[in-house]
């Protein structure tokens, strides 16, 4: 299985400063805070993904989005301040880049189709809390190298049964890997090191996971601790 980063890249978007305008057939738009007439969302069922880019995300726009009725996919860009939450029922995709306002997970808890978030260089993130709502989810990328700041813990995943990818850049500061449970998960890539009693206590609990992927080698129950050649 693919991170979202190795995926394919996000449709291209078709930029709009008025909805009143908008052709009814198109499906991925993208729009900033001035953008006008955005309740018109809640008439769009064509649109199947937002890009929103801007500083900041009122309420009344984060309700408007949450109306798509058919939105899939989210991209969030460059957020500073997070005035409201995304309660859509449908959105199955969420990407944060460079949203220094994101803390936690808390504003996306009653999306709980979603499948896929990927967040990179999101550098006020502190907490996985939220995510342990979102039930359907699959894919989780923590990723943005020295632009990210440490997550306290990874509790958050313990109800999160369908996860089947997991990366995270952040450090952990209880430095515990308890929340990985997933009976499903089949890839987990960490960018810090932990004791290597965590990494056994995974492989045991998650009989898919055949290792352990870290930034400069792997672990894997009969061999331990492989560094790469590179």
């Amino acid at each position: 299985m693919q991170f979202p980063s190795d995926q394919s890249r996000p449709p291209r978007y078709t930029e709009v400063d008025d909805l009143a305008i908008l052709k009814s057939s198109t499906k991925s738009i993208a729009f900033g805070a001035k953008v006008q007439n955005f309740k018109r969302l809640s008439e769009l069922r064509s649109v199947v993904s937002i890009c929103y880019f801007g500083s900041t995300l009122p309420m009344e726009l984060a309700k408007a989005i949450s109306s798509a009725p058919n939105l899939k996919s989210l991209d969030l860009l460059g957020l500073r301040e997070i005035g409201g939450p995304i309660s859509s029922l449908s959105l199955q995709r969420l990407h944060c880049h460079s949203c220094s306002s994101l803390h936690d997970f808390a504003f996306v808890r009653k999306s709980k189709a979603i499948k896929t978030i990927w967040c990179y260089a999101c550098k006020g993130l502190q907490s996985l809390e939220g995510l342990q709502f979102l039930k359907e989810l699959e894919l989780l990328e923590v990723q943005g190298h020295l632009s990210i700041g440490s997550l306290d813990s990874l509790n958050p995943l313990k109800k999160l049964k369908r996860l089947v990818g997991v990366a995270i850049a952040s450090r952990v500061g209880d430095k515990s890997l308890a929340g990985i449970v997933s009976p499903n998960l089949e890839r987990l890539w960490l960018n810090h090191f932990f004791p290597a009693t965590e990494y056994e206590r995974v492989l045991a609990r998650c009989p898919k996971l055949k290792k352990i992927e870290l930034h400069n080698g792997e672990f894997s129950e009969a061999k331990g601790f492989k560094k790469s050649k590179d």
